[in-house]
This record gives structure tokens, sequence and C-alpha cells, in this order.
């Protein structure tokens, strides 16, 4: 006979459960089989209480079943979320269930299912050391268990171990892409990965996170909070805007709130005026927007100046603040204030890539008599950047005729060094040798030695004259053995297929410092050579981590698993880039990509589509000699 369930509920709560013995000795077999099957039902009947109490008394009197176990776990995991009890005192119940926990784990430690059970009544007492020991269990038994590496990472972050943190997320996502149980573990992942960067002001990486996370998951406020932050850090102010408004002002805090009034302001909208107004007394920038409005400007540019020595802010990573100095300045013709504005907003344009914005703020400074000197130079960079050689060579020549003598002999080498290299990418041979020999005769210490010859080899490498790189980057190489001009020599090498030199340069490169691009080439090298492709595909991976979408390194992806036999994975590579191929301009190695693909198709014996692509790679180059072979009759 089935015992009553008020029976086990007095029982325990009055005799203590850990002091009940003898019940299960007394049953048989069969009667033991009829409690728990007793227990189950309670369960499935929504009686989470009552099914608790009965499989509880069963684990401790000696019933030790790994699926009485997993039910244990999952109805206190679930009781104690829901934090609604009727039949014990809530001490009670959280003794009872750390102690069946703790039964569980002792019994079934190996047992991935328990585990996770332990982890979750840990995780919701609040037990953090026994929850750390779950988890390194769980990771002992299966190292690369997404939702171990999660909780592992999760944890760490909490404690601001950042940089551990790190390594257990990214494992998350590597393991977790194409599971639809662990989309959860991977969006978390993404999203605390998102916040690390913005921590770390890596704004442009922390919005590349972020934005994997929204991809996953389209609902969640808080992250739209995080990638509006981002994208006003990196002057993507129309997203900035349209991303906080797209969050309801009921959950609006004075952060968010002051992401949409500077966004707003800057974007010349009506609505900062009603927010800088509500937000006031939360947000002493707000304050100051509002004192904008009152058109009292000389009490914006106090207010503002005094909060950067009260909060020691750095004023060259204050951008919206600097703006509305400017704005009030201008207001009242504060021609001081609004000159080192226009420097500190440049500046901070140029910081986060926006250069055509940076050139915007500087150009003005050009007419300061006292600055234009600097503003020549950095006007000449900016412009150099954004490829407007004939605006750069104008500018370094006119700092070269009005500079003083002494500025001159300071920055004369760096000056014609850059002249060089323009007018050759202007295909001004003549003016190019004049200030490429100029160069030479002012290089005097290591460093403007190292810079001659690397310069001069990247110079040799634009014309395709691969020897006299290489000899050039040897020269460098003599003063400073960096991994740029390690790369720079590998990639010449590799050019001219000397495949091994070329391997030494650049394993070289990433031994001194890693970089996707030399993490690519290397991995391309490795299969073109059919060797360490296991390799070869550690480092690609490596280099898309960087740059997922790199079509370059996609196609390395793509030939190393051709390399490795594996056609079916390589053909999926090469889709996605035949996707991404349509409807852009034509760049250099294209050729090269249709031939891999028309390699696969043909391994796979799909020789009308291998011939489809190898004719529109000839189509490209029609001196690829690889494709001419594949279409010659045999």
């Amino acid at each position: 006979m089935i015992k009553k369930i008020w029976l086990w509920v007095f029982f325990l709560a009055n005799v203590g459960y850990s002091q009940a013995t003898g019940i299960v000795q007394n049953l048989l077999s069969s009667q033991i089989e009829a409690q728990y099957a007793y227990g189950v039902s309670l369960a499935y009947e929504g009686k989470r209480e009552e099914a608790l109490l009965v499989l509880g008394q069963l684990a401790e009197n000696g019933y030790h079943n790994p699926y009485s176990f997993q039910m244990i776990l999952s109805i206190s995991a679930s009781l104690l979320q829901q934090k609604q009890y009727t039949l014990m005192p809530a001490e009670k119940l959280y003794s009872l269930v750390d102690y069946l926990a703790d039964l569980a784990y002792t019994n079934y430690a190996t047992n991935r299912e328990v585990l996770y059970g332990y982890l979750d009544v840990k995780k919701a007492l609040g037990q953090w050391a026994d929850f750390e020991r779950g988890l390194s269990q769980l990771l002992v038994i299966d190292p690369e268990n997404v939702l171990g590496n999660f909780y592992r990472g999760f944890l760490l972050y909490n404690q601001q171990r950042f940089e551990q943190a790190k390594g257990f997320f990214w494992r998350v996502i590597t393991n977790g892409q194409d599971e639809e149980s662990s989309r959860q573990p991977v969006y978390q992942s993404y999203f605390l990965l998102g916040l690390i960067e913005l921590r770390k002001e890596n704004y442009r990486e922390g919005v590349t996170l972020l934005e994997k996370a929204k991809n996953l998951f389209d609902q969640d406020y808080n992250l739209d909070r995080y990638l509006a932050f981002g994208y006003q850090q990196l002057l993507e102010v129309q997203k900035a805007y349209d991303m906080v408004k797209n969050i309801p002002e009921l959950f609006y805090s004075a952060d968010v709130a002051l992401i949409r009034i500077q966004t707003s302001f800057f974007l010349g909208l009506k609505d900062w005026e009603r927010l800088a107004t509500a937000y006031e007394k939360d947000s002493p920038l707000a304050k100051a927007y509002r004192l904008y409005g009152q058109k009292k400007y000389r009490e914006v540019i106090t207010l503002i100046n005094d909060l950067i020595k009260e909060y020691e802010a750095n004023p060259t990573r204050i951008f919206y603040a600097n703006y509305l100095k400017l704005k009030a300045a201008e207001a009242i013709g504060d021609t001081k204030t609004k000159r080192e504005m226009l420097f500190l907003l440049g500046y901070y344009a140029y910081q986060v890539g926006k250069t055509d914005l940076a050139i915007q703020y500087i150009t003005p400074l050009e007419k300061e008599k006292d600055l234009r000197l600097e503003a020549l130079l950095t006007l000449a960079s900016l412009y150099e950047e954004t490829e407007s050689y004939g605006e750069a060579i104008k500018r370094y020549e006119q700092y070269l005729r009005e500079a003083p003598e002494d500025k001159i002999k300071e920055k004369g080498f760096d000056l014609h060094l850059a002249l060089a290299f323009l007018y050759t990418k202007n295909t001004n041979t003549y003016r190019a040798q004049l200030s490429y020999a100029q160069a030479e005769k002012l290089a005097k210490t290591p460093e403007q030695n190292y810079r001659f010859w690397y310069y001069s080899g990247l110079i040799a490498q634009q014309k395709n004259l691969h020897l006299q790189a290489i000899e050039a980057f040897q020269k460098a190489k003599q003063y400073s053995n960096t991994a740029s001009v390690n790369y720079s020599l590998g990639n010449s090498l590799f050019l001219l297929q000397r495949l091994d030199e070329a391997s030494k340069a650049l394993e070289t490169s990433l031994a001194i410092e890693p970089s996707a691009s030399s993490y690519n080439l290397l991995a391309y090298i490795y299969a073109l050579k059919k060797v360490s492709l296991d390799r070869a595909l550690l480092y690609v991976q490596k280099a898309l981590e960087e740059e997922p979408e790199n079509i370059a390194y996609k196609d390395t992806l793509g030939w190393i698993y051709y390399q490795k036999g594996e056609y079916e994975k390589a053909l999926e590579v090469f889709a996605w880039i035949l996707l991404k191929l349509d409807g852009i301009e034509t760049f250099e190695g294209l050729d090269e990509v249709y031939y891999h693909i028309g390699m696969v198709y043909e391994a796979l014996k799909r020789p009308a589509d291998a011939r489809l692509m190898w004719e529109k790679g000839l189509s490209i180059n029609p001196n690829n000699g690889y494709i001419r072979e594949r279409l010659t009759p045999r």
C-alpha cells in the first residue's frame, strides 16, 4: 500500500528528513518501484513539492537511480525559481534541496544530465563554490560542453576576470553554432564578449560582437542599449539614434536618455530638448543641453568644463560634450574654445576611423596662423588615408615651403619618404625619385634606415618588382626585425612561388606579432603545398575571427577543405563566397577564387558547373595558366 502524501509531509516537517531511516528498507523492490512511480506521477501532475518529498525520501534511504536524481534536481530548480512553497517553510525546502543535490553529485558526478540539474540548483541557491565545482567536473567529462563553458565564463565575467572569461565564451560560440539548443548560450556569449570589448574602449570590436548577438535574438532592450552606446562612440550617429529610439521610453534610464539627447542634437532633430528637460536632474550633461536650449551658452561651456574636472575625463574621449561646447562657442563667438573643440573633434573622429569627418573639423584650422603647420601635416596624413593622394601631396609640399628650417630638419626625412610613396601612387615617377633620393640622404638613425628600406620594398612591390622588394625588405630587417617587414617579405616570396622561403618569413612574422593577414597567407601556402593542413585550418580560422566576412580568407578556408578531401564543406564555403560576389566589383585574385570553386565542382563530379567557374575566372584573367590547363581538351 502506497503511503499517503500527508504522512510524508508530517514526518519530514517534524522529524527532519536527515533523520528518517528504515522506510525504504522495509519496502519490497516492487514497493520501491511503485513509490518511485508515484513520485514521478505527482511531478507530471504539477504537484512538485509532493513529488520532491516522495522522491527525496527514497533517495535519502538508499534508492539511488540517475533518472530519479535527474527528476529531483529538475523539480528542485523549478521550485527555487518559482519561490512559492505551501508544504514546507522556505528554509527547510532550501536545506532539503541542497542535501539532495549534494547526494546526487556524490553518486553521479559523471552523469551529464545529473550535473546539469546540480548546476541549476546550486545556481538558484547562490552556492557559487559548489557551482564552480560542478562546472569543473562537467568540463572534465565533456571539455567542449556548451553550457559548461558558458557558465564557467559567466562566473569569471562576474568576478571581472574578463580575459579568462573570453576563452570560455569563444568555446561556446565555436561548439554551439550548429545546435538550436545552444542558441541562448551562444547569444549570451556574443553579448558578454561585446561588453568586455566596450569596457576596454574597443568599440568597433564590441559593436561587431553585439551585432552578432542581435542577429540571434532581436528582442532584448538591454542589448539595444549597449549597441546604441557602441554606435554612438564610433560616430555611427544615425544608427545609435535609431537603436535607442527603438527602446520604449518607459525603459529609459538616464544614460539611455542621454544617448538619445546627444545623437538627436548632433543630427539636428528636435526631441533632445524635451528629454534634456525631463532628465536634467538625473544627468548633469542633460542639464548642459537644457541650458543650450535656453541660449545660456556661456553656462554650457562652464558646466562641461566643471564636469570634466570633477570626473577627471580625458577631453579627447568625449566627442558629444565637445560638440556641444563647439556649438555654444560658435553662438557667442568664443574663438579660443572653438579652435580647441575643432581639434579635439577631428582627433576623435580620426581615432574611430571617420576620416572624412576628421578632415571636416581640421580643415578650418589651416586658416589659423599659429595652428596652420600642424593642421597641414594632420590633413596630409588624413588625405593619405582616404587615398586622396593629390590633396596629401599638396599639404606636405606646403609644409616644406612654409615651415622654419628647424622644423624641416626635424621632419624632413618623414616628409620626403611620404612624398616618395605618394608620388609613386600618383604615377609621377620623376618626383617620386627625387623625394626618394632626398629621404635616403636624410636617413641617419637605425629607425629611419629601417623605414626607408621598408617603404622602398613596398614601393617596389606596388610595381611588381618583387626581387627588388625582397632585397629592400632584407636590408630593412638588418635594422629592425619586425612582424610587418617579415610579412611583406613573405608576400613577395609567395608571389615569386618561393613557397618554402615565404613560409619561414611568415612564421617569423607570426612569432613576433600574430595578425590576420599573416595567418591567412601562411595557411594558404600550406594548402598549396598540401602540408600541415590541420594547422592551416587553425590559422585561417584565427584570421576569420578577426575578419569573418573577408572573401580572401574564406577562399583559403574552402581551399584547405578541398585539399583535405572534404568537398562538401569546401562547397558550403564557396557557396557563401558566390553569394557575396554577386554584384561586387572585380578584384585582384578573383580568378583564383573561380579556379578553386571549379576544382571543387570537378571533385564532386559536376563538370558543367566546374567549366562555368573556370570560364568566369579566365574572363577576368586570360593569363591564368591553371585555368587554361583545366579548359584544354585532353
